[in-house]
């Protein structure tokens, strides 16, 4: 059986089911993810902190892009807008807007500029766009047809099979950001994307700057920045989303696994997995590259070990 998530269940679609998100201590409003809307009209007020290109080391490598040269399609957060150019090809632009931290705007700008994260399993980052002043007002990412891996998850139940490969690109696409020195530092299913054929890419690497228990419930054992087995645990903690088939996770609570998951041999390597990710002790969890290869490598992702070429945003380029 195929697994189809959204239209052959007669979900809203994308924009329609994406969560609705209001800048902190902001009045509730009526959300442009409704309906399309022009360019033009998509105005959040901007960061009173927005960046300087000086400030991000080897930005300069990557494109300016003219946001004249896209067109809108629907907002899927209060920042963030799916769009297109004029190739036909879709994008996703994530402004720099305030309520947003600042912190974590800018750690997730170094890590795509100053890391070589190009992998199949880590969303591309394309370029930014600079506001009038000359500073960042947005990056441009690669666009995944479904969204946060939790709206497929949730009220939907995948083949074992696939939840297996959906370890194994995570997990793949961490060791790509552990290789980089670095580590992701909110790893969870809602900072986990799918393609259009239902691929793992990792979104929102902000190395572990600015986490909070709000946005993540389940107890954090340390300190995540610069600590790879913090984003093993987290590992752990999604790999826990998954077979769960999207389980709210507990508040500030260990993670079990007390529930029923379907007898099937492909998942108990899973399981055990995410039992020693989920280890209280850093020093008793696995690494990426560890869990990778009991996982059987690129043969149980099915990708190759290469590193992927994105396109070259040719058309959109600032003159």
């Amino acid at each position: 059986m195929t697994f189809t998530p959204l239209s052959a269940v007669g979900q809203r679609s994308l924009h329609q089911s994406a969560e609705r998100v209001q800048p902190p201590n902001s009045k509730t409003k009526s959300s442009s993810m409704d309906a399309p809307s022009k360019t033009s009209e998509f105005k959040p007020t901007p960061s009173p902190n927005l960046i300087h290109p000086s400030e991000i080391p080897n930005l300069s490598r990557f494109a300016i892009l003219s946001e004249d040269a896209f067109t809108e399609l629907h907002t899927i957060k209060y920042n963030i807008r799916v769009v297109c150019i004029a190739d036909g090809r879709k994008y996703v632009l994530k402004r720099h807007v305030a309520g947003w931290d600042d912190v974590l705007f800018k750690a997730e700008l170094e890590a795509w500029t100053s890391y070589d994260l190009i992998s199949p399993h880590i969303i591309e980052f394309a370029g930014y766009i600079l506001n009038d002043e000359g500073k960042i007002d947005a990056m441009v990412l690669g666009f995944a047809e479904y969204f946060a891996l939790t709206t497929v998850l949730d009220p939907l139940t995948a083949p074992p099979p696939l939840m297996q490969k959906w370890v194994a690109q995570i997990t793949h696409g961490l060791m790509k950001i552990h290789a980089a020195g670095i580590i992701h530092g909110d790893l969870r299913c809602s900072n986990v994307v799918l393609d259009k054929d239902l691929n793992v890419l990792l979104i929102d690497v902000i190395q572990g700057k600015g986490c909070t228990d709000g946005w993540c419930p389940w107890k954090r054992p340390e300190d995540p920045e610069n600590l790879t087995p913090f984003d093993m645990y987290s590992l752990g903690a999604t790999i826990w989303e998954i077979l769960s088939g999207g389980k709210t996770p507990p508040k500030r609570q260990d993670l079990v696994f007390d529930f029923d998951i379907p007898d099937e041999p492909v998942l108990h390597q899973p399981k055990a997995i995410a039992e020693r990710c989920l280890a209280e002790d850093p020093k008793d969890r696995p690494t990426a590259v560890q869990v990778f290869e009991e996982l059987g490598g690129t043969r149980a992702c099915g990708c190759s070990e290469r590193g992927v070429s994105y396109k070259k945003l040719e058309a959109c380029k600032s003159l």
